[in-house]
Parts: C-alpha cells; sequence; structure tokens
C-alpha cells in the first residue's frame, strides 16, 4: 500500500496490493492477494477479489456486528503478536 486511503473498518487481506490514489471506504473487505487498481475506489461495504479486483458481494444487507467483531479481533491479535515480537 502506498499513498493510498483505507478507511475505518475495512480489511485488507494478505498479500493484497492497493496501489496509487485507490481508496478503499468504510467496512470494505480487500481478499487476500487482490490488486486494487491505481485510481480505484471500492466500497463502501463490498467485498472485492481478484486480480484487479472487482466487486464480489455487497455486504450491506449483512449484519455488521459480527465483521465488526473480526475486524476487532484481528486488531487484538496483531497488537499482541507486535508486543511480544518487538525487541
Amino acid at each position: 500500500m502506498h499513498t493510498c486511503t483505507i478507511d475505518a473498518g475495512s480489511l485488507v487481506g494478505i498479500g493484497a496490493i492497493v496501489l496509487n490514489d485507490a481508496h478503499v471506504m468504510e467496512q470494505t473487505v480487500v481478499a487476500a492477494g487482490a490488486v486494487v487498481r491505481e485510481g480505484t475506489r471500492v466500497g463502501p461495504r463490498q467485498l472485492v477479489a481478484g486480480t484487479p479486483a472487482a466487486v464480489k458481494k455487497e455486504l450491506a444487507d449483512l449484519p455488521m456486528d459480527r465483521f465488526e467483531r473480526s475486524v476487532e479481533q484481528y486488531l487484538n491479535l496483531a497488537g499482541t503478536y507486535l508486543d511480544q515480537n518487538m525487541p
């Protein structure tokens, strides 16, 4: 990720690439390995996947409490990992 914007509550999967000036809007999931092209806007509340990334599913109709808990758990795990592995 470089000079892109990732809004709050979004999740970018492992190995995904978000190119210059791309904008991942709130509560959007970028699947692992996806490539969001330069200048592309995705979301809000979409699942995007592929190379180049394309909308696979609208998340607007799904209950977001489960998604928000997943993002929160992921951030907590990342924090725990960093706390345990930082010199």
